[in-house]
Protein backbone atom coordinates (compact mmCIF):
# COMPACT_ATOMS: atom_id res chain seq x y z
CA UNK A 1 0.00 0.00 0.00
CA UNK A 2 1.78 3.16 -1.09
CA UNK A 3 2.52 5.64 2.09
CA UNK A 4 1.05 8.72 -0.25
CA UNK A 5 -2.61 6.85 0.15
CA UNK A 6 -2.78 5.59 3.86
CA UNK A 7 -6.10 7.71 5.31
CA UNK A 8 -7.49 8.60 2.25
CA UNK A 9 -10.97 7.91 0.82
CA UNK A 10 -8.54 5.31 -1.90
CA UNK A 11 -7.76 3.63 0.90
CA UNK A 12 -11.09 3.28 2.41
CA UNK A 13 -13.20 2.08 -0.37
CA UNK A 14 -10.46 -0.36 -1.65
CA UNK A 15 -12.16 -1.71 -5.05
CA UNK A 16 -15.43 0.15 -4.55
CA UNK A 17 -13.29 3.71 -5.13
CA UNK A 18 -14.46 5.77 -8.10
CA UNK A 19 -11.69 8.62 -9.00
CA UNK A 20 -14.24 10.44 -11.21
CA UNK A 21 -16.34 10.90 -7.72
CA UNK A 22 -16.47 14.42 -6.56
CA UNK A 23 -14.38 15.17 -3.30
CA UNK A 24 -15.94 14.31 -0.04
CA UNK A 25 -17.05 17.10 3.09
CA UNK A 26 -18.33 16.83 6.14
CA UNK A 27 -19.81 20.21 7.52
CA UNK A 28 -20.40 20.60 11.25
CA UNK A 29 -23.08 23.00 12.49
CA UNK A 30 -23.17 23.85 15.98
CA UNK A 31 -26.09 26.05 17.38
CA UNK A 32 -26.49 28.16 20.81
CA UNK A 33 -22.55 28.79 20.85
CA UNK A 34 -21.96 32.27 19.78
CA UNK A 35 -19.70 33.08 22.77
CA UNK A 36 -17.95 29.58 22.96
CA UNK A 37 -13.82 29.04 22.24
CA UNK A 38 -14.10 26.75 19.38
CA UNK A 39 -10.33 24.48 18.96
CA UNK A 40 -8.97 22.60 16.34
CA UNK A 41 -6.13 20.27 16.85
CA UNK A 42 -5.04 17.58 14.71
CA UNK A 43 -3.92 13.58 15.28
CA UNK A 44 -0.73 12.91 12.97
CA UNK A 45 0.48 9.53 11.96
CA UNK A 46 4.02 10.10 11.21
CA UNK A 47 4.70 6.69 10.14
CA UNK A 48 1.92 6.55 8.00
CA UNK A 49 1.75 9.97 6.73
CA UNK A 50 -1.82 11.14 7.42
CA UNK A 51 -3.65 13.42 10.04
CA UNK A 52 -7.46 13.25 11.34
CA UNK A 53 -8.23 16.66 12.32
CA UNK A 54 -10.66 17.09 15.52
CA UNK A 55 -13.01 19.77 16.65
CA UNK A 56 -13.86 21.15 20.17
CA UNK A 57 -16.20 23.77 21.44
CA UNK A 58 -15.99 25.00 25.03
CA UNK A 59 -16.88 27.62 27.51
CA UNK A 60 -14.83 29.00 30.35
CA UNK A 61 -16.43 29.37 33.52
CA UNK A 62 -17.55 27.43 37.26
CA UNK A 63 -20.59 25.16 37.56
CA UNK A 64 -21.22 25.60 33.67
CA UNK A 65 -24.50 23.20 31.92
CA UNK A 66 -24.82 23.24 28.16
CA UNK A 67 -26.66 21.70 25.85
CA UNK A 68 -24.69 21.33 21.90
CA UNK A 69 -27.09 20.51 19.21
CA UNK A 70 -25.32 20.21 15.83
CA UNK A 71 -25.81 19.37 12.62
CA UNK A 72 -23.43 16.90 10.45
CA UNK A 73 -23.70 16.95 7.40
CA UNK A 74 -22.16 14.36 4.81
CA UNK A 75 -21.87 15.24 1.21
CA UNK A 76 -19.84 15.06 -2.17
CA UNK A 77 -19.22 17.88 -4.51
CA UNK A 78 -22.85 20.16 -3.35
CA UNK A 79 -23.81 20.62 -0.12
CA UNK A 80 -27.58 19.18 -0.03
CA UNK A 81 -28.51 21.54 3.39
CA UNK A 82 -30.09 24.76 2.15
CA UNK A 83 -31.04 26.48 5.44
CA UNK A 84 -30.70 25.01 9.53
CA UNK A 85 -31.46 27.10 12.33
CA UNK A 86 -32.77 26.52 16.00
CA UNK A 87 -36.47 27.16 16.77
CA UNK A 88 -36.72 28.97 20.93
CA UNK A 89 -38.77 26.83 23.42
CA UNK A 90 -41.32 29.02 25.75
CA UNK A 91 -40.32 28.27 28.85
CA UNK A 92 -37.62 26.63 28.46
CA UNK A 93 -34.96 25.48 30.78
CA UNK A 94 -31.38 26.54 31.08
CA UNK A 95 -29.50 23.70 31.23
CA UNK A 96 -27.96 20.35 29.73
CA UNK A 97 -31.63 18.83 29.85
CA UNK A 98 -33.65 21.87 28.06
CA UNK A 99 -35.28 21.46 25.14
CA UNK A 100 -33.74 21.69 21.79
CA UNK A 101 -35.43 22.03 18.40
CA UNK A 102 -33.30 22.46 14.96
CA UNK A 103 -35.29 22.87 11.74
CA UNK A 104 -33.30 21.71 8.58
CA UNK A 105 -34.47 22.70 4.62
CA UNK A 106 -33.16 20.45 1.96
CA UNK A 107 -32.18 20.99 -1.49
CA UNK A 108 -34.93 18.29 -2.50
CA UNK A 109 -38.01 20.09 -0.70
CA UNK A 110 -37.58 18.69 2.54
CA UNK A 111 -38.32 20.26 5.94
CA UNK A 112 -37.51 18.50 8.70
CA UNK A 113 -37.95 19.42 12.25
CA UNK A 114 -36.04 17.53 14.98
CA UNK A 115 -36.39 17.74 18.46
CA UNK A 116 -34.77 16.55 21.83
CA UNK A 117 -35.59 17.13 25.70
CA UNK A 118 -34.16 15.99 28.90
CA UNK A 119 -36.91 16.30 30.74
CA UNK A 120 -39.74 14.63 28.40
CA UNK A 121 -42.75 14.59 31.40
CA UNK A 122 -42.73 18.55 30.50
CA UNK A 123 -44.85 19.64 27.06
CA UNK A 124 -43.08 21.90 25.02
CA UNK A 125 -45.11 24.40 23.35
CA UNK A 126 -43.56 26.53 20.19
CA UNK A 127 -43.51 28.20 16.76
CA UNK A 128 -42.01 27.15 13.69
CA UNK A 129 -43.10 29.44 10.80
CA UNK A 130 -46.08 30.93 12.83
CA UNK A 131 -47.36 27.73 13.52
CA UNK A 132 -47.75 26.08 16.66
CA UNK A 133 -46.71 22.94 17.56
CA UNK A 134 -46.90 20.87 21.07
CA UNK A 135 -44.29 18.29 21.65
CA UNK A 136 -43.74 15.76 24.73
CA UNK A 137 -41.06 13.50 24.34
CA UNK A 138 -37.25 12.48 24.33
CA UNK A 139 -36.86 12.80 20.69
CA UNK A 140 -39.50 13.62 18.07
CA UNK A 141 -38.80 14.58 14.56
CA UNK A 142 -41.05 15.58 11.69
CA UNK A 143 -40.62 15.83 7.89
CA UNK A 144 -43.05 17.46 4.55
CA UNK A 145 -42.51 18.10 1.42
CA UNK A 146 -44.13 19.34 -1.28
CA UNK A 147 -46.96 16.33 -0.94
CA UNK A 148 -47.29 17.33 2.76
CA UNK A 149 -46.29 14.99 5.31
CA UNK A 150 -43.60 12.88 4.64
CA UNK A 151 -42.57 11.20 8.17
CA UNK A 152 -43.40 11.69 11.93
CA UNK A 153 -42.13 10.07 14.74
CA UNK A 154 -41.27 10.67 18.84
CA UNK A 155 -40.14 8.11 21.32
CA UNK A 156 -40.20 8.25 25.30
CA UNK A 157 -43.32 10.39 25.18
CA UNK A 158 -47.28 11.42 24.80
CA UNK A 159 -47.12 13.76 22.46
CA UNK A 160 -46.05 15.10 19.27
CA UNK A 161 -48.77 17.71 17.45
CA UNK A 162 -47.95 20.04 14.30
CA UNK A 163 -50.06 21.74 12.14
CA UNK A 164 -49.46 18.55 9.75
CA UNK A 165 -49.88 15.55 13.07
CA UNK A 166 -50.61 14.40 15.88
CA UNK A 167 -49.28 11.42 17.66
CA UNK A 168 -49.82 10.44 21.34
CA UNK A 169 -48.96 7.54 22.64
CA UNK A 170 -50.93 6.08 25.83
CA UNK A 171 -47.61 6.02 28.08
CA UNK A 172 -44.23 7.46 27.58
CA UNK A 173 -42.36 4.41 28.95
CA UNK A 174 -42.76 1.06 30.49
CA UNK A 175 -41.28 0.02 33.77
CA UNK A 176 -41.16 -3.72 35.80
CA UNK A 177 -38.47 -5.31 37.81
CA UNK A 178 -36.52 -8.47 37.02
CA UNK A 179 -37.82 -11.81 39.02
CA UNK A 180 -36.43 -14.51 37.26
CA UNK A 181 -33.66 -14.94 34.87
CA UNK A 182 -32.06 -17.94 32.74
CA UNK A 183 -28.66 -16.77 31.49
CA UNK A 184 -28.25 -19.75 29.13
CA UNK A 185 -31.57 -18.79 27.08
CA UNK A 186 -30.80 -15.61 27.35
CA UNK A 187 -34.27 -14.77 28.90
CA UNK A 188 -35.71 -12.80 31.85
CA UNK A 189 -38.93 -12.77 33.58
CA UNK A 190 -41.05 -9.43 34.42
CA UNK A 191 -42.79 -9.09 37.42
CA UNK A 192 -45.75 -7.35 35.02
CA UNK A 193 -47.29 -8.03 32.33
CA UNK A 194 -46.10 -6.49 28.64
CA UNK A 195 -47.94 -6.92 25.33
CA UNK A 196 -46.39 -9.10 23.00
CA UNK A 197 -45.79 -5.62 20.40
CA UNK A 198 -43.17 -4.96 23.07
CA UNK A 199 -40.97 -6.98 21.29
CA UNK A 200 -39.99 -7.97 17.50
CA UNK A 201 -36.79 -6.87 17.76
CA UNK A 202 -37.27 -3.57 20.16
CA UNK A 203 -35.03 -2.04 22.49
CA UNK A 204 -35.20 -2.53 26.36
CA UNK A 205 -32.67 -0.95 29.08
CA UNK A 206 -31.83 -2.68 31.85
CA UNK A 207 -31.06 -0.60 34.77
CA UNK A 208 -29.76 -1.21 38.02
CA UNK A 209 -31.46 -0.84 41.54
CA UNK A 210 -32.62 2.81 42.27
CA UNK A 211 -29.94 3.02 45.71
CA UNK A 212 -27.09 1.71 43.53
CA UNK A 213 -28.04 4.12 40.81
CA UNK A 214 -28.93 7.08 43.09
CA UNK A 215 -25.58 9.59 42.90
CA UNK A 216 -26.59 11.11 45.88
CA UNK A 217 -25.99 7.56 47.64
CA UNK A 218 -22.70 7.40 46.01
CA UNK A 219 -23.96 5.38 43.71
CA UNK A 220 -23.43 5.93 39.73
CA UNK A 221 -26.70 5.06 36.77
CA UNK A 222 -25.54 1.55 35.62
CA UNK A 223 -27.88 0.53 32.61
CA UNK A 224 -27.43 -1.55 29.50
CA UNK A 225 -29.18 -2.29 26.19
CA UNK A 226 -30.47 -5.44 24.70
CA UNK A 227 -32.91 -6.19 21.70
CA UNK A 228 -35.70 -8.03 22.45
CA UNK A 229 -36.84 -10.71 20.22
CA UNK A 230 -40.10 -12.01 22.00
CA UNK A 231 -41.90 -10.98 24.90
CA UNK A 232 -44.36 -13.15 26.35
CA UNK A 233 -47.40 -12.30 28.47
CA UNK A 234 -47.73 -15.28 31.37
CA UNK A 235 -49.36 -15.85 34.37
CA UNK A 236 -49.23 -12.12 35.04
CA UNK A 237 -46.03 -11.98 34.47
CA UNK A 238 -43.96 -11.36 30.81
CA UNK A 239 -40.65 -13.57 29.58
CA UNK A 240 -38.51 -11.60 27.38
CA UNK A 241 -35.61 -13.09 25.43
CA UNK A 242 -32.99 -11.18 24.47
CA UNK A 243 -30.64 -11.24 21.25
CA UNK A 244 -27.01 -11.43 23.28
CA UNK A 245 -25.85 -13.19 26.65
CA UNK A 246 -25.03 -11.23 30.16
CA UNK A 247 -22.28 -12.32 30.94
CA UNK A 248 -19.81 -9.48 31.34
CA UNK A 249 -17.04 -10.61 33.07
CA UNK A 250 -15.38 -13.91 33.86
CA UNK A 251 -12.70 -14.97 36.22
CA UNK A 252 -10.60 -17.68 38.57
CA UNK A 253 -11.23 -17.04 41.85
CA UNK A 254 -7.66 -16.82 43.57
CA UNK A 255 -8.80 -16.57 47.12
CA UNK A 256 -12.45 -15.50 49.36
CA UNK A 257 -12.08 -13.83 52.66
CA UNK A 258 -15.21 -15.21 54.29
CA UNK A 259 -14.78 -12.89 57.31
CA UNK A 260 -14.52 -9.58 55.06
CA UNK A 261 -17.06 -10.64 52.51
CA UNK A 262 -14.47 -9.84 49.95
CA UNK A 263 -13.77 -12.49 46.56
CA UNK A 264 -9.98 -11.79 44.67
CA UNK A 265 -9.91 -13.23 41.45
CA UNK A 266 -7.02 -13.85 39.11
CA UNK A 267 -7.85 -11.01 36.57
CA UNK A 268 -8.99 -7.94 37.20
CA UNK A 269 -12.56 -6.00 36.45
CA UNK A 270 -12.57 -4.20 33.60
CA UNK A 271 -14.22 -0.90 35.33
CA UNK A 272 -13.24 2.54 35.50
CA UNK A 273 -12.74 3.11 39.34
CA UNK A 274 -13.92 6.70 39.29
CA UNK A 275 -17.76 5.70 37.94
CA UNK A 276 -17.84 1.96 38.60
CA UNK A 277 -21.35 1.11 38.99
CA UNK A 278 -22.35 -1.05 42.20
CA UNK A 279 -24.37 -4.08 42.72
CA UNK A 280 -23.76 -6.63 40.21
CA UNK A 281 -25.34 -9.87 40.44
CA UNK A 282 -22.78 -12.50 40.05
CA UNK A 283 -22.03 -16.22 40.27
CA UNK A 284 -20.40 -19.33 40.52
CA UNK A 285 -19.73 -21.01 36.82
CA UNK A 286 -22.10 -23.45 37.06
CA UNK A 287 -24.89 -21.06 38.07
CA UNK A 288 -25.74 -22.92 41.06
CA UNK A 289 -25.05 -19.58 43.45
CA UNK A 290 -25.57 -16.27 43.15
CA UNK A 291 -24.77 -12.90 44.88
CA UNK A 292 -25.09 -8.79 44.96
CA UNK A 293 -21.38 -7.53 44.77
CA UNK A 294 -19.96 -4.15 44.24
CA UNK A 295 -16.20 -3.66 43.08
CA UNK A 296 -13.42 -3.00 45.47
CA UNK A 297 -10.80 -2.87 42.66
CA UNK A 298 -8.66 -4.26 41.35
CA UNK A 299 -9.61 -8.01 41.46
CA UNK A 300 -11.76 -7.62 44.37
CA UNK A 301 -15.12 -7.88 44.89
CA UNK A 302 -17.22 -7.12 48.08
CA UNK A 303 -20.62 -9.13 48.26
CA UNK A 304 -23.73 -7.25 49.03
CA UNK A 305 -25.93 -10.21 49.84
CA UNK A 306 -25.65 -13.56 50.66
CA UNK A 307 -22.33 -15.03 52.12
CA UNK A 308 -19.58 -17.31 50.09
CA UNK A 309 -16.45 -19.92 50.73
CA UNK A 310 -14.06 -20.78 48.12
CA UNK A 311 -15.43 -24.14 47.35
CA UNK A 312 -18.87 -22.46 46.20
CA UNK A 313 -17.44 -22.11 43.15
CA UNK A 314 -15.95 -25.60 42.49
CA UNK A 315 -13.02 -27.54 40.67
CA UNK A 316 -12.58 -24.55 38.13
CA UNK A 317 -13.13 -21.44 40.37
CA UNK A 318 -14.94 -19.66 37.50
CA UNK A 319 -17.00 -16.25 38.91
CA UNK A 320 -19.32 -14.49 36.38
CA UNK A 321 -20.50 -11.47 36.53
CA UNK A 322 -23.33 -10.31 34.77
CA UNK A 323 -24.66 -7.22 33.07
CA UNK A 324 -28.16 -8.02 34.67
CA UNK A 325 -29.55 -9.83 36.92
CA UNK A 326 -33.04 -10.00 39.86
CA UNK A 327 -34.03 -7.15 41.36
CA UNK A 328 -32.44 -4.80 38.73
CA UNK A 329 -35.56 -2.48 36.17
CA UNK A 330 -35.92 -3.26 32.87
CA UNK A 331 -37.68 0.19 31.24
CA UNK A 332 -38.93 0.06 27.38
CA UNK A 333 -39.42 3.72 25.59
CA UNK A 334 -42.85 3.91 24.20
CA UNK A 335 -42.77 4.59 20.37
CA UNK A 336 -44.62 5.63 17.61
CA UNK A 337 -43.83 6.42 13.73
CA UNK A 338 -45.61 7.47 10.75
CA UNK A 339 -44.00 6.71 7.49
CA UNK A 340 -45.90 7.92 3.90
CA UNK A 341 -45.69 5.30 1.07
CA UNK A 342 -45.08 6.10 -2.51
CA UNK A 343 -49.14 5.06 -2.64
CA UNK A 344 -50.08 7.99 -0.94
CA UNK A 345 -50.72 5.66 2.01
CA UNK A 346 -49.07 5.64 5.38
CA UNK A 347 -46.88 3.10 7.66
CA UNK A 348 -47.67 3.16 11.20
CA UNK A 349 -45.10 1.37 13.71
CA UNK A 350 -45.73 1.97 17.43
CA UNK A 351 -45.21 -0.85 20.87
CA UNK A 352 -48.33 1.20 22.65
CA UNK A 353 -51.77 2.20 21.47
CA UNK A 354 -52.05 5.88 20.39
CA UNK A 355 -54.02 8.16 18.84
CA UNK A 356 -52.92 9.24 14.92
CA UNK A 357 -53.88 12.71 13.68
CA UNK A 358 -53.94 13.09 9.72
CA UNK A 359 -55.41 15.85 7.42
CA UNK A 360 -58.63 14.35 5.72
CA UNK A 361 -62.03 13.78 6.43
CA UNK A 362 -61.93 9.51 6.80
CA UNK A 363 -59.25 7.40 8.19
CA UNK A 364 -59.05 3.50 6.87
CA UNK A 365 -56.69 1.14 8.59
CA UNK A 366 -55.54 -2.46 7.63
CA UNK A 367 -53.13 -5.07 9.51
CA UNK A 368 -52.30 -6.62 6.23
CA UNK A 369 -52.15 -3.73 3.67
CA UNK A 370 -54.56 -5.36 1.89
CA UNK A 371 -58.08 -5.31 3.50
CA UNK A 372 -58.87 -1.83 4.86
CA UNK A 373 -61.74 -0.69 7.21
CA UNK A 374 -62.95 2.82 8.25
CA UNK A 375 -62.22 3.58 12.19
CA UNK A 376 -64.70 6.10 13.91
CA UNK A 377 -62.56 10.07 14.35
CA UNK A 378 -62.97 12.72 16.27
CA UNK A 379 -61.50 16.20 14.47
CA UNK A 380 -58.73 18.07 16.58
CA UNK A 381 -58.86 21.14 13.72
CA UNK A 382 -58.28 19.86 10.24
CA UNK A 383 -56.89 16.80 11.76
CA UNK A 384 -59.00 13.38 11.87
CA UNK A 385 -57.98 11.69 14.93
CA UNK A 386 -58.17 7.98 15.66
CA UNK A 387 -57.38 5.22 18.29
CA UNK A 388 -55.04 2.59 17.68
CA UNK A 389 -54.81 -0.03 19.85
CA UNK A 390 -52.63 -2.50 21.13
CA UNK A 391 -54.01 -5.15 19.14
CA UNK A 392 -54.74 -3.16 16.11
CA UNK A 393 -51.05 -3.24 16.28
CA UNK A 394 -50.88 -7.14 16.48
CA UNK A 395 -47.42 -8.94 17.62
CA UNK A 396 -45.18 -6.82 14.54
CA UNK A 397 -46.45 -3.65 15.85
CA UNK A 398 -47.43 -2.77 12.75
CA UNK A 399 -50.31 -1.48 10.29
CA UNK A 400 -51.31 0.81 7.60
CA UNK A 401 -53.89 4.06 7.32
CA UNK A 402 -55.18 5.85 4.01
CA UNK A 403 -57.01 8.82 4.51
CA UNK A 404 -59.63 10.44 2.44
CA UNK A 405 -60.72 13.63 1.69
Amino acid sequence: QPKQDIGTEKFFMGGHFDPKSPDKFLKWRVFGVADHLVIKGDQHCEKRGYFIPHFFVQKEGADLESTFAAIIEPYAGTPFIVQSRMTPVDGNDNDALKAVVVSVQTNNGHHDVCFADGRPEKTRELKIENREWKISAEFAYVSVDANGLRQASLTGGTLLKSPDVLLAPAQRERQAKIVKVDYPRRTLWLDAVWPEVCGNESVIEVIGPAAASDPDEGGVHRATQYTAMTVTPEAGQTSIRVRSGADYYLARVREVDADKEIIRCSLGAPFDHEKVPKDWTISNETLTRFWRADWSGGDEFKLTSGSASKDDFGENGGLYVWEYGVNDRVRQAAFASLRRREDGSYELEANTACQVGLAGKAIQISTDNKNFRQLPLKKEGHLAVVEVTESMLGNAGRMWIKTAN
